[in-house]
């Protein structure tokens, strides 16, 4: 098995965690985005659902 290793400097390893940190962060920006979006979608649905419970049976 082979290990590559490599020295770092001090700038480099900072430059290294500026872009993971902003890579994780995105991420978690994407996945609050999409649970927004779900939870948005579920709101409506249960909006939908209860509007078609209070109709009244003639228009059924």
């Amino acid at each position: 098995m082979d290990v590559d290793i490599q020295e770092m400097t001090a700038e480099a390893l900072a430059v290294d965690l500026r872009a993971l940190k902003a890579e994780i962060v995105a991420e978690i920006m994407r996945q609050v985005e999409d649970e927004r979006r779900s939870e948005k979608r579920r709101d409506q649905e249960r909006g939908l659902r209860g509007s078609a419970l209070r109709r009244p049976q003639d228009l059924v």
